[in-house]
């Protein structure tokens, strides 16, 4: 895999680092929210069973205010942090520049959709499950018993693919965030945070982009858009002034 410029690989192992903290954390802050949608989904469909509403599953439902909340915390964090190490890697090559700053709104906005996306999915899973339980004859109890232990058992993989897509995002908001403001540098695509680089992120690291606009229209959302694992992709953008920054 190609990396850009030698001080790249520095840098980028503490993003990676950066990101992999914050994963971590987020996933054990989320642990109680998850519990909590998951008791209510299963008090939905026990009252759904009992009153012989088996239309009712189609319209689960948890509250999202928790989730978001969390997830914001966890997205403006990163993206701080993301915006100052851009910074730090700027002083670096001789340019000075404060470190930028996400827009507020935007994070929450986003936390917003990915916990409402999050939350639907849970519902539409604990739906499903119950429909297939729910036989002429069985109690709200019983039914609702069996989901809770099959939404125990769900795997985490696809959480983690999720949260950590949206700790992506953050992140390279942050390092935007920063180059926006900074002088014109040089911009080029890297993969090199990537476990399993795919093809279409392979033939995309090291790409040069003609102007920071371009680069953002690429990554500006996370890691590249092509990327055959989706949210797991771990693609950003990194920056090379070719000239230290002269004092004026």
């Amino acid at each position: 895999m190609i990396r850009p410029w030698d001080q790249a690989d520095e840098e980028l192992a503490e993003v990676q680092a950066d990101w992999q903290a914050a994963l971590k954390e987020l996933l054990a802050d989320w642990g109680p929210v998850a519990a909590a949608q998951k008791r209510s989904l299963v008090k939905q469909i026990r009252a759904a069973i009992d009153a012989d509403d088996i239309e009712a599953l189609a319209a689960l439902s948890v509250d999202t205010g928790d989730a978001e909340d969390t997830l914001t915390l966890a997205l403006q964090d990163l993206a701080a942090s993301a915006a100052q190490q851009m910074a730090d890697t700027a002083e670096n090559q001789g340019v000075t520049v404060d470190p930028g700053v996400v827009d507020p709104d935007t994070l929450g906005t986003y936390s917003a959709t990915a916990a409402g996306l999050l939350a639907a999915g849970l519902a539409i899973a604990a739906g499903q499950e119950a429909l297939r339980r729910a036989t002429p004859g069985r109690t709200g109890d019983e039914v609702a018993d069996e989901v809770a232990a099959h939404l125990a058992s769900l795997s985490d993989a696809y959480l983690t693919a999720q949260l950590g897509g949206a700790l992506s995002a953050a992140q390279n908001q942050g390092r935007f965030a920063t180059l926006v403001i900074a002088p014109v540098a040089t911009y080029v695509a890297s993969e090199a945070n990537d476990g399993n680089t795919c093809d279409a992120c392979e033939a995309e690291d090291g790409t040069e982009f003609a102007t920071l606009d371009e680069a953002m229209s690429v990554y500006g959302c996370g890691g590249y858009p092509d990327c055959a694992g989706g949210p797991r992709c771990r693609g950003t953008v990194v920056a090379q002034w070719d000239q230290p920054q002269e004092e004026s």
